[in-house]
């Protein structure tokens, strides 16, 4: 294992080793969060200001974050890339301090013995739930769950995985389990098939066809979109089927399973405000 050390140099990349870092529009604390990086995400680094740098995510985001981080790593960012095969889908780790739960989305290496994985600071850890390690096209790393091989195998995956989501916090900015936004869930859930979506519920749109008004109703997996009368898009949820969806919405508060035909006024708002539907399950 070869361990070149990250370098926080403009033009470069560094490797985060920490389990959450904010991105946020402004080089200050108190600007807003509009996105988060997550373990072992290389950052392409655009500028530096002060203990700040402005960097590029793997989903082209661009924002800033505190530099400090970046420099514990021990690992250079093309020889991380080469090696980091795995992916956290949310597991805790055993006889770790400072870091004892992975995100959704974290990045890691193999480790040399059994079921152990090696973090971007050089600590070798054991996960207490292995199985919840995949591979990056989502495969289940000791092999229960096997990459789906057909979209329809890949949509139960999306949605099962979706709905361990239910309850967590909504977050504008958020990619984790502490705090999510609507975009953000959908990033993270469809990752884990190997389906790569960007940021922003309105690049989600762009990302894949809209079915159009001969889609027929909503599959689930699908992805919904909505936008106010005459405004951009806002907001995305994913599709369980017929009327029915699980989304994470700031008027819920936190993910939640709704229903699209309900006598509520929710439903009726978004049911309202439906502009368009992707299936990103079939690319």
């Amino acid at each position: 294992m070869v361990s070149g050390g990250s370098r926080v140099v403009v033009g470069g990349a560094a490797v985060l080793p920490c389990a959450v870092a904010p991105v946020r529009r402004e080089p200050h604390h108190r600007a807003e969060l509009v996105s988060q990086w997550v373990l072992g995400e290389s950052i392409a680094i655009e500028a530096l200001e002060g203990t700040w740098l402005r960097g590029r995510g793997p989903d082209g985001y661009t924002g800033w974050t505190p530099a400090a981080p970046f420099r514990n790593a021990v690992f250079s960012a093309s020889e991380w890339e080469e090696a980091a095969k795995l992916r956290s889908i949310g597991t805790s780790l055993l006889g770790t301090s400072g870091l004892e739960r992975l995100p959704w989305g974290a990045r890691l290496w193999p480790g040399a013995a059994g079921e152990s994985v090696v973090l971007p600071d050089g600590r070798a850890v054991t996960p207490t739930e292995p199985d919840r390690v995949v591979t990056a096209a989502g495969a289940a790393r000791r092999g229960e769950d096997p990459l789906p091989t057909a979209p329809d195998a890949a949509v139960e995956r999306v949605t099962r995985l979706a709905t361990q989501w239910v309850g967590v916090t909504y977050l504008w900015g958020g990619r984790t389990e502490l705090g999510v936004d609507c975009s953000g869930l959908v990033q993270a859930v469809y990752a884990t098939v190997g389906v790569k979506l960007p940021r922003d519920s309105h690049q989600q749109y762009e990302a894949d066809p809209d079915l159009g008004s001969d889609g027929g109703a909503p599959e689930p997996g699908d992805l919904v979109f909505f936008a106010p009368e005459g405004a951009a898009i806002t907001h995305v949820a994913m599709s369980l089927g017929g009327s029915r969806i699980i989304h994470c919405a700031s008027t819920n508060g936190r993910v939640a399973e709704d229903d699209l035909e309900a006598n509520d006024p929710l439903a009726g708002l978004l049911s309202r405000s439906i502009v368009g539907l992707t299936r990103p399950a079939e690319r």
